[in-house]
């Protein structure tokens, strides 16, 4: 779900560049909720959270989601979220993104969307369909983007769940958010993924939430991908919960990983 940011912005493209001046304005709920939630302490030092933004023409700009950013060792950045941020009926679109930690007052102008490296519907051999809803982009002045995700909403992620052969966690083992740096044990995943798998933590996510990342022990980065609604069973399930000291009838939430993409020296 898209709110609208309204922003007085100046947009003029010089020599095939994009020049953005912004004004610093209020966010909205969303917003608020992802901002208010953002630790000050340092959760990771490869990775930092973002809130990305869009648009068309310049004359308004669209909240769009959540996503993280890394420094490559060559200087460059790249930017990590959900690939159904970008759904094909969107056209074409500048993308932005904000820093939450340390918090950018109001939206870069030289730290946009450039070029997409990385398409997980594409590249991904993982029959589940959730598990490929990634994308990978550099980072520097925007350009127009096509968009290109055959994804739906991510909020409502059922897609394929007749698919996922869910299996118990039977140990510790926890995904740290990178927004606000709580920890979260992992209480079910699939097994029949390639690559990234699918996993579930006990988290009640709201709209605008997707693409947040997260970490494990090892720094890995896993990505979120949306609410999963209490349509969930599994024989064990009640016995993790009890584990782990989760209270019943918890929401669960998707994360997809690992992926190894810590910055090489």
């Amino acid at each position: 779900m898209k709110k609208l940011l309204i922003i007085s912005i100046s947009l003029a493209i010089i020599a095939g560049s994009v020049l953005v001046i912004c004004q610093k304005a209020k966010p909205f709920d969303v917003e608020d909720y992802i901002i208010g939630q953002t630790t000050s302490q340092e959760v990771s030092k490869n990775y930092q959270p973002v809130l990305i933004y869009q648009t068309r023409d310049a004359k308004a700009v669209y909240y769009a989601g959540c996503g993280t950013l890394i420094s490559g060792a060559s200087g460059r950045k790249y930017l990590v979220t959900v690939e159904h941020l970008f759904h094909k009926d969107l056209g074409k679109q500048y993308f932005f993104t904000r820093l939450l930690r340390p918090f950018d007052n109001w939206i870069p102008a030289d730290r946009g969307i450039t070029e997409i490296s990385y398409k997980g519907s594409e590249m991904s051999k993982s029959p589940i369909v959730s598990a490929t809803d990634v994308a990978m982009f550099e980072v520097g002045v925007p350009k127009l983007i096509e968009c290109f995700s055959e994804f739906s909403d991510g909020y409502n992620a059922r897609d394929n769940i007749k698919k996922f052969s869910l299996q118990t966690i039977k140990s510790k083992f926890l995904l740290k958010s990178l927004v606000s740096g709580k920890a979260y044990q992992v209480v079910l995943w699939s097994d029949n993924t390639k690559g990234a798998k699918i996993l579930l933590i006990p988290h009640t996510s709201h709209p605008g939430e997707s693409g947040t990342g997260f970490i494990d022990d090892e720094e890995n980065l896993y990505v979120f991908k949306g609410h999963m609604e209490n349509f969930v069973t599994h024989p064990d399930l009640l016995e993790t919960y009890f584990r782990f000291g989760i209270r019943k009838n918890t929401n669960l939430s998707i994360v997809i990983g690992p992926f190894d993409l810590k910055p090489r020296n």
